[in-house]
């Protein structure tokens, strides 16, 4: 509802509704998936938030290939917020996208709290009031039952120590 009314990229990226897979669409994709990798980029109040949410998309992309060539095949991520791969076209279709490869849908244009899926998994969340606070951006990788989920997690120990953070979250279903 929030992206419906009140997101000035509804209808314009291919990440965001009505675009992006549909909360009915992506709860039917949850129940192929046993783990989801919560992971998140802490930036300071002055960091530029297109630099520090392409690091977050970075990292989700890495972490998916990752796990997806530790045997997890059908890994997949969700990122913070709106397509930034191709934030120079007035819209971003299926057609006319530039990075089909990059592309990940959004986690709150498919329906997910960030807030309470923070909560969930022992992440503390706040709401920034001012342009200057320190804020966190989250995404998610999941991956689906088998033995990859434990080389995910190393991985993202690995890249835990290149800026980004990681946690196992068991409660995909």
């Amino acid at each position: 509802m929030k992206c419906r009314f009140g997101c000035p990229d509804y209808g314009r990226r291919r990440t965001c509704p009505p675009l992006a897979p549909t909360i009915g669409e992506f709860r039917a994709v949850l129940t192929d998936y046993q783990t989801a990798l919560l992971v998140w980029v802490e930036a300071g109040g002055g960091d530029d938030l297109h630099r520090t949410r392409r690091r977050l998309h970075e990292a989700i992309l890495t972490l998916e290939r990752e796990a997806f060539l530790a045997g997890a095949y059908k890994a997949f991520g969700l990122v913070d917020g709106t397509c930034l791969w191709c934030a120079d076209e007035e819209t971003c279709t299926p057609a006319a996208c530039r990075h089909p490869d990059k592309v990940r849908p959004s986690l709150s244009g498919c329906g997910v709290d960030a807030f309470a899926t923070a909560a969930a998994a022992g992440v503390q969340m706040h709401i920034v009031r001012d342009h200057a606070e320190a804020y966190r951006l989250l995404g998610l990788v999941l991956i689906a039952k088998g033995r990859a989920a434990t080389g995910s997690c190393l991985a993202a120990r690995r890249r835990a120590r290149r800026g980004c953070h990681a946690g196992r979250w068991a409660a995909c279903s």
